[in-house]
């Protein structure tokens, strides 16, 4: 990877949940230290894309990579935090 290489990139991903199409065709690059935030109502698939970017949402179609590997790769587990207002991502032991 070098520094020209995107950090996070999506091509036309498609991620399909109970039957609805949540994300369709969605293609993104964000650069080395460029600052990104989500925005947009309830529903509307912004959870869906942080669960795709860590690897625990299973996608249709398209790719997703963070630091030049797939999303949800094993090596990535040090190096990628993810943190929600509820669990929503592992479950809880107890």
């Amino acid at each position: 990877m070098t520094s020209a290489d995107p950090v996070a990139e999506a091509k036309g991903l498609v991620v399909r949940r109970s039957g609805h199409t949540v994300l369709d065709d969605l293609t993104f690059g964000i650069a080395r230290g460029q600052v990104t935030g989500l925005l947009g109502p309830s529903g509307c698939g912004k959870t869906t894309l942080m669960r795709t970017l860590v690897g625990v949402q299973e996608i249709t179609a398209g790719q997703v990579t963070l630091l030049g590997l797939p999303a949800g790769h094993p090596r990535l587990r040090h190096r990628v935090g993810y943190s929600t207002q509820d669990p929503a991502v592992y479950p809880i032991s107890r």
